[in-house]
């Protein structure tokens, strides 16, 4: 079986069958565990001035959406490897994309997870919390919240360069069939 290139698109076969490339997919599904990867590592450190520092995880709080959105995605580049049909890997951009900006939105305002580590960490909540967090020696942002913002990010980018790739939401009916299909053709 002989494999041409032809206008980005990958075609297989002596039938000049064109088929979407699974390498934008696949890419999707690396970067979906990048996010996963990095939603279980620590989003922020926290200097607690009677304990000293202190690490919030991502599973501590909104990780543990990220999380689950990041997984979504990466099923979803999968089905669009299995059926061929890109839309599914347009699809996956939305639990993408939303765990991208979950993870953003705690990567630029870090007192969310020094707030998370008040109620979670230390079980305050209320009005103890907000003393909690006045009394903090400072927070910060760590790499495991800006890993999972940008692999969420090209996760969900890599839904245009599948459907650039494929030329189409969804492939022809033609592009759809199967080996032994073709096969019976000829």
């Amino acid at each position: 079986m002989t494999v041409h290139r032809h206008n980005g698109r990958r075609a297989a076969g002596r039938s000049g069958t064109v088929r979407p490339s699974p390498l934008p997919p696949v890419a999707g599904i690396l970067c979906a565990a990048g996010a996963v990867a990095g939603s279980l590592l620590v989003w922020a450190t926290v200097d607690n001035p009677t304990w000293g520092p202190a690490e919030v995880s991502g599973m501590d709080g909104d990780g543990r959406y990220t999380l689950w959105l990041a997984v979504g995605a990466g099923v979803l580049h999968l089905a669009a490897i299995v059926t061929r049909i890109p839309l599914w890997s347009v699809v996956a951009a939305l639990p993408a994309a939303g765990a991208a900006a979950w993870a953003a939105l705690n990567a630029f305002d870090p007192e969310r997870s020094a707030r998370i580590y008040a109620r979670e960490g230390l079980g305050r909540s209320g009005q103890s919390e907000d003393e909690i967090v006045s009394v903090l020696l400072g927070y910060a942002s760590a790499p495991g919240v800006w890993l999972t913002a940008a692999a969420a990010a090209l996760c969900a980018l890599t839904a245009l360069w599948s459907v650039a790739q494929a030329g189409g939401l969804v492939p022809d009916e033609e592009d759809m069939r199967t080996p032994h299909e073709e096969a019976a053709k000829r």
